[in-house]
């Protein structure tokens, strides 16, 4: 892997090919990235569903979703901003008290985000980058409504 730099931040994992792009970033290399979820179609789940089937089995989930853009559905629990980016983020409820599915948006975003509310229902489309802790996340979302 000479020249390449793996890096992980807040669960993501890029790689740099020192040409100032991540390899994440540019949607061919996705599909060629092994275990990444290869579908036509969108998929459709609930917040609840989804981070019960993380919970239940990472890899399996990792299968169906990771790195595929999905809509999730689903209530309301925080509207917030990345202690260290200030990236803006909605943090919808998951299958336990402890557990949820964290959206992240673009700073661009933030004026959309400024007009939900905690316990509003929502369905918001993203890339799913992955299971950290408890948390399913997902990034470069955008409101659906």
């Amino acid at each position: 892997m000479a020249g390449h730099c793996l890096l992980c931040f807040n669960g993501k994992l890029a790689e740099s090919a020192g040409n100032g792009k991540r390899e994440s970033d540019d949607p061919q290399s996705l599909s060629s990235m092994p275990g990444t979820a290869q579908s036509e179609a969108i998929k459709t789940i609930s917040a609840e569903k989804l981070s019960a089937e993380y919970g239940e089995n990472e890899v399996a989930a990792d299968g169906l979703y990771l790195n595929g853009i999905i809509l999730v559905k689903g209530h309301i629990e925080s509207i917030s901003k990345h202690a260290f980016t200030g990236e803006p983020y909605v943090k919808l409820a998951g299958s336990g008290p402890f557990s949820s599915v964290i959206c992240e948006f673009s700073q661009s975003k933030t004026s959309l985000l400024g007009a939900l509310k905690k316990g509003d229902d929502i369905t918001i489309q993203g890339t799913c980058i992955g299971y950290e802790i408890m948390d399913v996340h997902l990034s470069r979302c955008e409101i659906i409504r």
